[in-house]
Formats: C-alpha cells, sequence, structure tokens
C-alpha cells in the first residue's frame, strides 16, 4: 500500500546535512483478530517501547464491554411479525456479584410505543471466581428464542475477550507514540513529521520495530517513511505544522482543564492536579518543539509565549471562583445550543499564516 500516493516529494541527494526530517505516513485498520494483552504486551517491549504497555483489562470491565451488544438493535420475530427491544438495567455495579437484568419490551412498529418491560433473565458476575452466571425467569419461554441468544452470545464474548484489548485502546496506545517521536501534518492526520534528532529518529525505528513485530501476528499497520529534504518552502511548512500542534494542543488541554475544575466537588485540589500535569505536558511539547528549532534553525517564540500564557492563564482560573461559575453558566448556554463555535487560539499567540494546502513536498 503506497500511502504516499498524493504526495509530491523533493529530489535531491539524501545527505545528512539536507535532511531536516522524516515525512511518516501510517494507517491502523481494525483488528479482527482478539487483541491478546500479552502479545500487543510482547511486541512493545521488543521494540523498547515498555512504558506504553497498558494495564491487563480487569475481570469486571471485559463483563460491562460483553453486555454491550444485548441492548442493541431490535429482535424481530416474522412468524408473528412482531418486533422486540432488550434492555440492560444496572441493579449493582459495585457489589460482589455485579448485577444487573435484561428486560424485554414489545414495539408497536405503526405507532412506535411498547409494552411495560419483562423481566427475562439476571446476569451475575462474580469478582473472584471471574464467572459469567445467568439465571433465566420462568417468562423467558414467552419471546422468541434468539433474544435468550444474544444473552448467550454476550456470555460467550466475555470468555472471549477476556485478556484482551479494545482496539480503541490499540489505537490510543499508537497515537500516544507518535506523539512523542513527531507532530501530525495540518488537515493530514494520517501523515506525522519526524524531525531529524537523534531521539526522534531512535523512537521512530522503535515504533517501526514494534509495527513490524504486531503485524507478524494480525497485518493491520502500513505505513511509509520519506525524507524531508531542506527547502526553503518545506521549512517553512514543517515550522507552521509545528507551531500549529503546539497551540492547538495547548487551547485542548486548557479547555479540558476549565471543564475538569468547573465541574468538580472539589475544585481546589483538581485543580491543582490538572496544573501540574498541564506543566509537564506543554514541557514535553516544548522539548519537541526544541529538537524543531535546532533541525531548522529558526526560533519558535510564538510557543514559548502561548506556553506562558496558558499556564497564566489556566492558574488565574483555578483560583477564581467567579471565572469557574461564568464557565459553568456559558456551558450550560451551549448546551441548550445545537451548534458550538470551536474556541479561539489563546489570546496574544497567533498561528502563522499561509499554510500550504494538500499537496506537500517530502
Amino acid at each position: 500500500m503506497n500511502l504516499f500516493a498524493n504526495v509530491v516529494g523533493i529530489s535531491g541527494e539524501e545527505i545528512p546535512e539536507n535532511i531536516i526530517g522524516k515525512r511518516l505516513a501510517v494507517s491502523k485498520k481494525f483488528a479482527r483478530k482478539p487483541i491478546q494483552h500479552d502479545i500487543l504486551a510482547d511486541a512493545l517491549i521488543q521494540a523498547g517501547l515498555e512504558q506504553f504497555v497498558p494495564k491487563k483489562p480487569s475481570a469486571v470491565d471485559i463483563f460491562r464491554r460483553a453486555c454491550q451488544d444485548i441492548s442493541k438493535g431490535y429482535i424481530q420475530d416474522n412468524s408473528n411479525e412482531k418486533k422486540y427491544k432488550l434492555n440492560v438495567i444496572l441493579v449493582d455495579e459495585s457489589g460482589d456479584p455485579v448485577i444487573r437484568t435484561v428486560q424485554i419490551t414489545e414495539v408497536d412498529k405503526q405507532e412506535k410505543e411498547s409494552t411495560d418491560g419483562i423481566v427475562i433473565a439476571e446476569l451475575k458476575f462474580h469478582r473472584e471466581e471471574k464467572l459469567f452466571v445467568i439465571n433465566y425467569k420462568d417468562t423467558h419461554n414467552r419471546f422468541p428464542w434468539f433474544a435468550v441468544q444474544k444473552i448467550e452470545e454476550a456470555r460467550g464474548k466475555y470468555y472471549e475477550l477476556r485478556d484482551t484489548v479494545s482496539d480503541s485502546q490499540f489505537s490510543n496506545i499508537l497515537s500516544r507514540i507518535l506523539l512523542t517521536l513527531g507532530t501530525p501534518v495540518r488537515e493530514i492526520p494520517s501523515l506525522w513529521t519526524v524531525p531529524a534528532a537523534e531521539s526522534t529518529l531512535e523512537q521512530l525505528q522503535r515504533l517501526v520495530s514494534f509495527m513490524d513485530t504486531y503485524n507478524r501476528y494480525e497485518e493491520i499497520f502500513f505505513y511509509d517513511i520519506l525524507p524531508i529534504v531542506r527547502a526553503e518552502d518545506v521549512a517553512k511548512k514543517v515550522k507552521t505544522d509545528a507551531i500549529h500542534y503546539a497551540l492547538e494542543s495547548f487551547n485542548r488541554k486548557f479547555e479540558e482543564i476549565q471543564r475538569a475544575v468547573a465541574l468538580a466537588k472539589n475544585p481546589s485540589e483538581v485543580g491543582e492536579r490538572n496544573i501540574r500535569s498541564l506543566e509537564t505536558e506543554t514541557e514535553e511539547i516544548m522539548t519537541l518543539i526544541r529538537e524543531y528549532e535546532t533541525v531548522l534553525g529558526e526560533a519558535m517564540d510564538e510557543v514559548r509565549q502561548a506556553r506562558n500564557i496558558v499556564l497564566a492563564r489556566a492558574r488565574e482560573f483555578v483560583n477564581s471562583p467567579q471565572k469557574q461559575a461564568e464557565y459553568r453558566e456559558k456551558a450550560g448556554r451551549v448546551m441548550r445550543t445545537k451548534n458550538q463555535e470551536r474556541p479561539a487560539n489563546i489570546e496574544g499567540a497567533e498561528i502563522p499564516a499561509g499554510t500550504p494546502k494538500r499537496v506537500l513536498r517530502a
């Protein structure tokens, strides 16, 4: 698979002083095989990416995932043209066992009304034994057999998914790795720029090693890598993308802090924790920005300015009950409207204009 089919490269001799980085095109398709935790962990560790090994999923979380499909869609009984809906009712999520009940309702297709729910089964998950137990009620015989089939499929899925990682969690791991080696190309999320620094290029090799190793279990990763050869317009594009990524990240993190603090029962404690996280995450971004400055030979002072601004605004928000109250009031108004405007950039830190469009050079 050629992931650079629509990307124009620059010709030129690929000597170290001409290379300012690598362009990585990476694609991950949906995993069809169960993502076994041990296989994923081994592939990450072998590649030197052990810090990204996820925790083993808890059995009760797998039970919850397995039950999700029970209530999806409707059940059609063609023998009497009746339509049914299954609903899972949470009874006790914190105890041992975890208890849920399954109710079935008959749905009138014309009037779109339904009967009162009738309990047909009780689901119990025993934490210590890690057992998924189904207790059917006498009422279940009054309904189509495939209602019971959906419940049994959930139990089978639990035993199938034990010791596995979800596909969305797997995608999140890939995103976290990518953010340690470079920045996404603006408007093309499958393309990444990796600055030609020793640390980032080594991390790129670790990622490639991981993808190659996992592909031997199931081929889900596709990637291409091209050198980014120094040229004025290319360097400008790389710089613009890096600045845009940094400012967008600062804005997004600031909004997360606003929401978390304003809606918290103990805003002071939550605020302090989030400020520490903001300091760490923005410093990680600045480390990457410094790599770009070294490679490009240009300062990105607008990013430093933006970091100082967002840290100051975050501290101000955390220490201001009035601003938190204003945020809650504004959030309430936004929830009542369908169209929410995108947040403005951090005041005083502008993203450079003139970003090139989709066609790239290297």
